[in-house]
């Protein structure tokens, strides 16, 4: 079996390969979050009156609670892609949560430097290059998430 391909720039920002993918399938799960975090509010507990236990659980903390770890997640995939020009977020968003494969998201990049020629330097016009950007920021901020939870 092959090797798959890891980013170059990933290994230079401190990024293991486990936590580079690890980090894709995060970001892949971003419209399942949305929608659980939605689903979440609507929800309302059921009770039929009869006794559950000893009474010492709580549904709609336990709720409230795995409503709040699925925005601090929502969260970290947000701010990433903030630090994204925005003529590259709709197809990172599309290439890593839909899985458009790259040549049918029609980036020329030629066609990004005449419509934004500060895209030019260190070639900061290719889609893989803020991919890689987009996905070591969303393991840092999860990182920063996961830290000030404790």
């Amino acid at each position: 079996m092959g090797d798959i391909w890891y980013p170059t720039r990933a290994e230079e920002s401190g990024v293991t390969r486990e936590q580079y993918f690890s980090a894709i399938w995060f970001i892949r799960d971003y419209d399942n979050m949305v929608r659980e975090a939605q689903d979440l509010l609507d929800q309302s507990p059921t009770h039929d009156g009869q006794p559950r236990g000893s009474g010492t659980s709580d549904p709609t903390a336990a709720a409230a609670e795995r409503r709040e770890r699925v925005l601090r997640d929502i969260k970290c995939i947000e701010d990433a892609f903030d630090i994204v020009p925005e003529y590259f977020r709709k197809p990172l968003y599309e290439n890593l949560v839909h899985r458009v494969p790259e040549y049918k998201l029609s980036l020329n990049p030629n066609d990004i430097r005449k419509k934004h020629p500060d895209a030019i330097r260190n070639g900061e016009t290719t889609i893989q290059y803020w991919r890689v950007k987009l996905v070591v920021a969303v393991i840092r901020n999860r990182e920063r998430a996961e830290w000030r939870s404790y």
